[in-house]
Order: structure tokens, then sequence, then C-alpha cells
């Protein structure tokens, strides 16, 4: 039996080029050496537009996923600095429609997104002042990943993964735990992941000290709750 099995959209499309080619070149051996270099710059020219997206038989471009990175806290004015207020979109949501965009009317950079299958689009604000030496793409590269929950939790306790999903922070948490349970702390006040104390922003007005020790979380000094929430 013969192979039926098409060959893919590039591959077929670069064999009609090449016969193209002979036919030019079988029927007019004048000036072949100018139609091979056309043909030469045509042909890398069609490669390099196909090369840069993804072609499906269908002639669609096939789009990669995203999801959330962290817990991302949902109120009426969401910032990068992702106050601990009110419900949270889970860490590990499929999101889509992920964009930043410069609003004249508030002279200020967003990020918008859309829960995957949702026509609400949520909008975070981006400060300079607390987010020293970072852009906004950055914070847009922080918050959105291609992994899925399973990949960002992947080697963590039960207690680290139960907190993340609850929105907390508790005693021996890893600090990859704690960036998928609250995101990054702002850099104004924790300019170095690499410290054992970093402070994120409960409110505009409460803030919250984390004390690490050998990269887990540990009861700050200040601290006497009998709890092992932090």
């Amino acid at each position: 039996m013969k192979n039926t099995k098409q060959k893919p959209v590039k591959t077929r499309f670069i064999d009609d080029v090449l016969v193209w080619v002979a036919e030019i070149t079988i029927k007019d051996k004048r000036g072949i050496i100018m139609k091979r270099l056309f043909v030469v710059v045509f042909v890398l020219s069609v490669f390099i537009l196909l090369g840069n997206s993804t072609i499906t038989h269908s002639g669609e471009s096939k789009k990669k996923k995203l999801y959330t990175a962290c817990n991302i806290w949902v109120h009426k004015y969401m910032k990068c600095i992702n106050y601990k207020m009110g419900e949270f979109i889970p860490a590990g949501t499929e999101v889509s429609h992920v964009k930043v965009k410069y609003s004249e009317q508030d002279f200020n950079h967003f990020i918008y997104f859309k829960k995957a299958g949702s026509k609400k689009k949520y909008r975070m604000g981006f400060n300079t002042m607390w987010h020293r030496g970072k852009s906004i793409k950055d914070y847009k590269n922080y918050l959105f990943t291609e992994k899925t929950f399973d990949d960002l939790s992947k080697d963590m306790s039960e207690t680290e993964i139960d907190a993340i999903k609850q929105g907390k922070i508790v005693v021996g948490m890893s600090k990859k735990a704690v960036l998928v349970s609250y995101g990054r702390p702002p850099e104004h006040r924790t300019p170095d992941l690499k410290k054992d104390e970093w402070r994120y922003w409960m409110d505009k007005r409460k803030q919250k000290k984390l004390c690490f020790h050998n990269g887990l979380t540990i009861r700050c000094a200040e601290k006497r709750k009998l709890s092992d929430e932090l």
C-alpha cells in the first residue's frame, strides 16, 4: 500500500517552489544566474516568515496556554503589588488575552487578562516606585506562566500545597511555595529574594514580614502566635 500521509504545509510549499525553480530553469537559460539569485532570496524570505509562526495542517496558528503563576487577589484596585484582600484567582488558573497597555486616562501601564472561558476582564496597575529595577513586562512574566499548577507545585509537600490553595503562608514553607501563594514581594522593601526577610503588603497600610531560615519560613522573633499560620 502507498503511504497516503500528507506532508506538512511548510514542506509541501517548499516542494512546489523547487518544482517552479526547475521549470523556469529549463525554459530559459538566459539570465539563469539572476533567476537563481531571485529564487534563493524568495525561498529564504518565505522560510523566515513560516518559521515565525507554528502552522498546523488546517493553517491555524497554535497558541500556548497561559496560567496564573501565583494566587492573584481580586478587588477594585488590583495592582502588581497584589494586596491580599478579598477573594483570589488560584495559582494555576488558565487565562487568556494577557496584554500590557498604557492608559492615557490614568497615565499608567496596566496588565489586562481574562480567565479562560470568561468574558470578565481584570486589570492590574504597575507602580515603578514599588518595583524598582523591574518593568511591567517583567511582572507580566512573573504573574503568568506556561506551567500548570502541578508543574508549579512539583516536589512541594501536602502542607505547602494546602496553604497555597488557601492563600496562606505557614511555618516550614519553601521560598518557591511562598512565591506561588503570595507572588513576589515588592522590590522597594525586598530587593533581594536571597535575603531571609521578605515584606508583603496585605492592603494599603498593613504589612506582613516573613522570616526564613535555610530557605524555609520560620516564626519571626516578635511573633508569639500558637498556630502555624504566619
